[in-house]
């Protein structure tokens, strides 16, 4: 499957779900019971660039380069001192991205440790929660994270609407997921920062 090294689990969820262990460079593919061999490898081959992009990012963190905020650490940051920092700075970034969306209502903050998404909207509870891993990116590509979530206030699908609305909230959005897609920490901290 395109030089991927896979370990296939079934299960009873719907979905599939993968995760990359850097230190075996292999791929663990939980699947649904009645997902065919066939189908889990059409699936995959639609998603390799994904995937190449995952492992990349992994490897890059493997090889001993510690990120906070788009800053390269020689060691791993403490990690209550990352989820403290973060939680301030998102705090801040929502705030900033509530009032220039002119949202009426106050919107919750939270942060945890999510494998596969860096954000996420819950609407009627009107809770953001954004994944600690993006910790490692620079504040731009964080409000750009940030504003993505906001944007569903106005928007809930990913239609070309929403990304109307979110460009207008956050004009160098596609530069910045790029910058997650590659893996790019470090992506416009030599910029000035476009949120503020």
């Amino acid at each position: 499957m395109d030089g991927f090294v896979f370990e296939l689990v079934r299960s009873k969820r719907r979905g599939y779900r993968i995760t990359y262990d850097s230190s075996r460079d292999v791929f663990t593919a939980s699947i649904p019971l009645e997902l065919s061999q066939g189908e889990f490898e059409r699936e995959i081959r639609k998603h390799g660039r994904a995937l190449g992009n995952m492992r990349k990012r992994a490897l890059k963190r493997k090889e001993g380069d510690y990120y906070l905020f788009g800053e390269r650490h020689a060691a791993p940051v403490d990690a209550g001192y990352r989820r403290k920092a973060y939680g301030e700075y998102l705090a801040d970034s929502v705030r900033r991205y509530v009032q220039k969306d002119r949202i009426a209502f106050p919107v919750s903050v939270f942060v945890r440790d999510m494998k596969t998404r860096l954000g996420t909207n819950n609407v009627a509870k009107r809770k953001l929660t954004f994944s600690l891993s993006l910790s490692s990116f620079s504040k731009e590509v964080i409000d750009s994270v940030v504003a993505h979530e906001i944007s569903h206030f106005a928007y809930l699908s990913h239609g070309k609407y929403f990304y109307r609305h979110l460009l207008k909230l956050f004009p160098d959005y596609r530069n910045c997921r790029r910058s997650i897609v590659e893996g790019d920490f470090e992506y416009g901290k030599q910029n000035n920062h476009l949120g503020q």
